[in-house]
C-alpha cells in the first residue's frame, strides 16, 4: 500500500494539535502501537504495512480474500487472530447473511463494509435474454432532478415531525423487521387485507420473494408468483391475470419485489397494456392495484417511474434508499485518524496541568479505547445513516399531474406506520380519464343549441351524462355521426351499422349517449349500460277536420253495426206484431172483435210499422193491444226503445257540447288498410328502420312494404330530419312512426297533431359502448344508484312535455253556444223529412186520382150497363 497517501491528512490534523499545544506537551508521551488485521477481496495474499499516526505506530495486516467463498473469509480471520495476533479484525466487505459464521476466540471483530440491515444482498447472476427488458431509452427515459444525490428518505427531524401530527384514529402502525420482505407482508396481511395477490420478483430478489410467500401463506392468502427474468411474454401473463380475476373480484392485486431497470421494464409494459391490446377490452390501468418494493432508490428514479406509469391509477411503493458503492478502506483510513488524533488531544489537555506528570508519562495503552470508536463508527460511516425512515409513497393525481406523495414510513427501529391511504386514486373513479361521446340532438333527450357559433347540449341525457363524470370523476368530448343517424343495418351486410352504433362499431368512439334503444342486431356490435328510459312507439298524425264530420251528428252517437241492427230489427218487430195481432184467439170473441175495429190496434202491417217506429222516437201510438200477447210483446219493445232512445239522447247532447278527435286509424293494421289514403314515415338510420324493413310481424310487414313503396315516389319519407317528418304530419293525410315521448311534445306544441290509441315496439334507451367493454359494468352500477336516488325523474320534470288534458284556450269560463254547424244534421233530417213527405204527397195525390179516375170509369160502365138493362131506371123511384 502506498503510505504517502496518509502523510497529508496527518500532517493536517498534526498541524491542528501543534497550534493549541507546544511541542513540549505533546512530546512528553508516546501511544501503545496497534496492530490490525485487515480482510479485504482480491486475489489471495498476505502483505504487511506500518503507518505511524501521531507517536501511534500502525500495523496493517492485510489478508486478501475472494469473499464469494465464505471459507477464505473465516480462513483469513482465524489466521490474522491466531498467527499474527492482531488487536482487531476489520473486514472492509459486507459478508451478507452468513455473517454469523465469522468468529474469534478473543479479538474482536469490525464489520466495516457491512450494508444496512434493509437493504438486499443481490447475487452475481448472468443477464437473461429477455424482449421484457428491452431498451427503453426513448419510451420511458430516466429523468434527470437536481436534488439527485439527496438521500430518498426521511432523517429524525422529519420523523418526529409526521408522529407529531397523526394520531391512532388516522394511522395504521405495525412492529416488522427492517427489510422489503416483511413491510410487503405486513401491508398486505394487515392494512390491505388482500385475499388474493400476484408476486412479480426477479433472480436477484428470489430469496425475498420466497419469505413473502412464506408469510403469506400462513395466513391463507392465495398467491401466484412469477419470476420476471424468466417471463418471455409479460403481456399474455398480465392478460391472464387480469381474465382471471377482474370480472369476478373487480380488482387485481399485484406485489413487485425488483430493482429499478426490472419496475421500470414491468410498469412500462403495464402503463401500455389497455393501449397495446385494444382487443382485450380491458381496464388495467383501473382495476389494478401495484404495491412495489424498490431498492436503490433515489428521485430520479420516483421521476422517471412517475413518467413510465403515468396510465396506471394506482400505485404505491416502499422506497428503500440507495447505498453509494462508498470507498471502505479509504472511509476507515480517514475514521482512524480522527480517532487517534481524537485521543492524543484528549491526553494532551488531560496531562497539560503539570510538568512532573508530563514527563513521567512515557508509554500510554488506548488501543482498546480505539477499537471501541471505531467499531461505533463503523455503523456511521456511510451517508445513508442519517436515514431515520424509509419512505412508503403513493402515486396520486394533483392539479399539476401525476407525482408520488408520501403516505407513511418504515423506521430504521422496525415501526412501520401509514397515516393515509396507499391507494386513494380508488376513490376518484376514472381520475380524469377522458372519454370520447358521441352524441345526436333528439329532444327531449338530447336538445341542441347553436348561439353566436358556440355549440351547447342539453336534455335528459347530458344530464345523465353530467352526474356521471361527476360521480365517476371522468371528463368526455361531444361529437356527433357524420351521417346524422342513430345506428341501422347497412343493405347487403347486416353486421355493419352506420350513424353512432357504426362509430361504437369502428371503435372511434367510447360511449354513444342519445337515446339509443337496445336492440338485438345491435348488442352483436355493441354493449348496453343498464336502461334510463322506458317507452313506446306510436303514430303521430293530423288532427281530422271537425266539421268534416258535423253533417253525421244524428248519427255518430251508434256505430254502424247498431244503427243497422234497429233498421232490420224495426220491420221484423212490426211484423211480428201484426201477426200475433191478426191471428190472436182473443179476437174471435165478437165484443173483442168489434173493440179491434174502433181502435184500429196493431191489426195491419201498416198501423203496426208506425206503431214500432213511434215507439223508437218516444211517442208509439194512439192504442195499445187490447190481447196479452200483444201487449206483453209491446211492453218489451218499449223497455228497448228507451234503452236506445236515452243512450242516443245522452250521446248526442255530449256529441254537440264536446269536440272528440276520432283519428282515421287506431293500429298498425287500419293504418296499412288506408295505403292509397294515407302515406307514413319515419327516420333513417333509427332501429325502426330496421324493424319495420325485416320484422316477420304481419302488420310490421306491410307497414315496411308499403315504406319501401312510397319511398321511391318520395324519398322524404325516410327524412333524418324529424322537422321534415313534422312538416308532412302537418300537411295531412300523413303519419310519423316515432317515440310517444317526442310526440308528446310536438302535441304540445300544435293541438292539430295526434297519436293514435295503439303503442307498439317497447324502447329502452341507454348509452352504448363498444362491444365487450369493461365500463359496461361501472357505468350500470352508477345509473342503478341514479334510479334509487330519484335524479332521472326530477330531469324528467325538467325536460319532459308538461301534460295536459286539453289544449290551450279550449276551457272557457261561459257555456259553448250551439252552432248551426253543430246541429246541421239535424236539418239534413228536417229537410230529408220534407222531401220524403212531399214525394209522399205526390205519389198519395197520383194514386188518389188514379183511383177517383177508376171509381169514376166504374160508374160509367155501370151506368150504361143500367141503361142496357132498363133495371136501374125503373126501380129508381120506387127506392127512393
Amino acid at each position: 500500500m502506498n503510505m504517502g497517501t496518509f502523510w497529508l491528512p496527518q500532517m493536517i490534523l498534526t498541524l491542528d494539535i501543534l497550534g493549541v499545544f507546544s511541542c513540549h506537551y505533546i512530546h512528553t508521551f508516546e501511544l501503545s502501537p496497534v496492530v490490525l488485521g485487515m480482510v479485504r477481496h482480491g486475489n489471495r495474499s498476505l502483505t504487511m504495512e506500518t503507518e505511524n499516526i501521531h507517536s501511534c505506530n500502525v500495523t496493517y495486516i492485510w489478508y486478501n480474500v475472494d469473499f464469494a467463498e465464505l471459507f477464505q473469509i473465516y480462513a483469513a480471520v482465524q489466521q490474522l487472530e491466531l498467527r499474527y495476533e492482531v488487536d482487531v479484525v476489520v473486514i472492509l466487505h459486507d459478508i451478507g447473511v452468513d455473517d454469523h459464521l465469522i468468529r474469534t476466540k478473543a479479538v474482536p471483530i469490525i464489520k466495516w463494509g457491512e450494508e444496512p440491515s434493509y437493504t438486499i444482498k443481490f447475487k452475481s447472476i448472468a443477464p437473461i435474454a429477455n424482449k421484457n427488458r428491452s431498451n427503453m431509452t426513448e419510451e420511458c427515459p430516466i429523468i434527470e432532478l437536481e436534488n439527485e444525490n439527496e438521500l430518498y428518505c426521511f432523517e429524525k427531524v422529519i420523523v418526529k415531525e409526521i408522529l407529531g401530527h397523526i394520531n391512532n384514529d388516522t394511522s395504521f402502525k405495525s412492529q416488522v423487521e427492517v427489510r422489503g420482505a416483511d413491510v410487503l407482508s405486513a401491508l398486505i396481511t394487515e392494512k390491505l387485507k388482500w385475499k388474493l395477490v400476484f408476486i412479480f420478483h426477479e433472480t436477484a430478489t428470489e430469496m425475498e420473494a420466497a419469505r413473502v410467500v412464506d408469510i403469506l401463506s400462513k395466513t391463507g392468502i392465495m398467491i401466484v408468483i412469477y419470476n420476471l427474468d424468466t417471463i418471455t411474454d409479460l403481456i399474455q401473463i398480465l392478460l391472464e391475470a387480469y381474465q382471471r380475476i377482474v370480472p369476478t373480484h373487480t380488482e387485481i392485486n399485484f406485489a413487485v419485489l425488483c430493482k429499478f431497470d426490472c419496475i421500470r421494464t414491468l410498469f412500462y409494459r403495464a402503463n401500455r397494456f389497455d393501449k397495446d391490446n385494444p382487443s382485450t377490452k380491458s381496464l388495467l390501468r383501473q382495476f389494478s392495484r401495484w404495491l412495489v418494493v424498490i431498492y436503490d432508490h433515489h428521485f430520479n428514479l420516483s421521476a422517471t417511474l412517475r413518467d413510465c406509469a403515468k396510465e396506471l391509477d394506482n400505485i404505491a411503493v416502499i422506497a428503500f434508499p440507495q447505498v453509494t458503492p462508498d470507498n471502505a478502506e479509504k472511509a476507515f483510513h480517514k475514521t482512524l485518524h480522527n480517532v487517534v488524533l481524537e485521543h492524543a488531544f484528549d491526553l494532551s489537555v488531560d496531562e497539560g496541568g503539570s510538568e512532573t506528570n508530563l514527563t513521567a508519562v512515557t508509554d500510554v495503552n488506548i488501543t482498546k479505547d480505539i477499537i471501541s470508536d471505531l467499531r461505533k463508527e463503523a455503523r456511521n460511516w456511510r451517508p445513508v445513516s442519517k436515514c431515520e425512515g424509509f419512505r412508503i409513497d403513493t402515486l396520486m393525481w394533483t392539479h399539476s399531474g401525476r407525482d408520488f406523495n408520501n403516505v407513511g414510513y418504515v423506521s430504521k427501529h422496525g415501526d412501520l406506520v401509514v397515516f393515509a391511504d396507499l391507494f386513494p386514486n380508488t376513490k376518484y373513479g376514472y381520475n380524469g380519464r377522458m372519454f370520447q361521446v358521441s352524441t345526436l340532438h333528439y329532444e327531449p333527450f338530447v336538445i341542441k343549441k347553436e348561439e353566436n357559433g358556440t355549440v351547447s347540449y342539453g336534455g335528459v341525457c347530458m344530464e345523465l351524462l353530467q352526474e356521471l363524470s361527476m360521480t365517476l370523476n371522468f371528463t368526455y368530448n361531444l361529437t356527433e355521426p357524420p351521417d346524422q343517424t342513430w345506428g341501422a343495418q347497412q343493405p347487403g351486410n347486416e353486421l355493419v351499422f352506420n350513424g353512432m352504433i357504426g362509430q361504437l362499431q369502428r371503435e372511434e368512439v367510447d360511449i354513444v349517449a342519445a337515446d339509443i334503444s337496445i336492440q338485438k342486431e345491435r348488442e352483436m356490435v355493441m354493449d348496453f349500460m343498464f336502461p334510463f328510459y322506458y317507452g313506446y312507439t306510436s303514430v303521430l298524425l293530423k288532427k281530422p277536420d271537425p266539421n268534416a264530420r258535423k253533417w253525421r251528428t244524428l248519427v255518430d252517437p251508434f256505430q254502424w253495426e247498431i244503427l243497422m241492427t234497429i233498421g232490420i230489427s224495426l220491420p221484423i218487430v212490426s211484423l211480428m206484431a201484426f201477426l200475433l195481432e191478426k191471428f190472436n184467439p182473443f179476437y174471435n170473441d165478437p165484443e173483442n172483435a168489434r173493440i179491434a175495429t174502433e181502435n184500429y190496434g196493431l191489426h195491419t202491417f201498416h198501423d203496426s210499422f208506425w206503431y214500432m217506429y213511434g215507439a223508437l222516437l218516444s211517442q208509439g201510438g194512439v192504442n195499445l193491444p187490447e190481447s196479452i200477447a200483444g201487449r206483453t210483446f209491446v211492453s218489451c219493445w218499449w223497455l228497448f226503445s228507451i234503452v236506445v232512445v236515452g243512450t242516443y239522447c245522452g250521446n248526442l247532447i255530449a256529441f254537440l257540447t264536446v269536440t272528440k278527435d276520432k283519428p282515421p286509424f287506431e293500429t298498425l293494421n287500419e293504418m296499412a288498410d288506408l295505403k292509397g289514403t294515407y302515406k307514413w314515415g319515419l327516420q333513417e338510420g333509427t332501429n325502426w328502420e330496421t324493424v319495420f324493413k325485416t320484422s316477420n310481424r304481419g302488420e310490421f310487414r306491410r307497414v315496411g312494404n308499403a315504406l319501401m313503396e312510397f319511398n321511391e315516389t318520395d324519398p322524404s319519407v325516410f327524412a333524418k330530419d324529424i322537422k321534415t317528418q313534422l312538416a308532412k304530419v302537418k300537411n295531412g293525410g300523413y303519419g310519423w312512426i316515432g317515440d310517444t315521448v317526442v310526440m308528446e311534445l310536438e302535441m304540445e306544441k300544435d293541438c292539430e297533431l295526434m297519436m293514435i290509441k295503439e303503442k307498439f315496439l317497447p324502447l329502452k334507451y341507454a348509452f352504448g359502448f363498444t362491444n365487450n367493454s369493461p365500463h359496461v359494468q361501472i357505468f350500470t352500477k352508477q345509473i342503478l344508484s341514479i334510479h334509487e336516488s330519484g335524479l332521472l325523474q326530477v330531469w324528467k320534470r325538467r325536460w319532459w312535455p308538461k301534460s295536459k288534458e286539453v289544449c290551450a284556450g279550449s276551457i272557457i269560463a261561459e257555456a259553448k253556444p250551439i252552432k248551426i254547424i253543430d246541429v246541421q244534421s239535424a236539418f239534413y233530417v228536417a229537410t230529408g223529412g220534407g222531401f220524403i213527405g212531399f214525394c209522399a204527397f205526390l205519389i198519395e195525390l197520383c194514386v188518389g186520382r188514379l183511383q177517383q179516375r177508376r171509381h169514376k170509369h166504374l160508374s160509367q160502365q155501370n151506368e150504361s150497363r143500367a141503361k142496357e138493362n132498363g133495371t136501374v131506371a125503373n126501380k129508381s123511384p120506387t127506392l127512393k
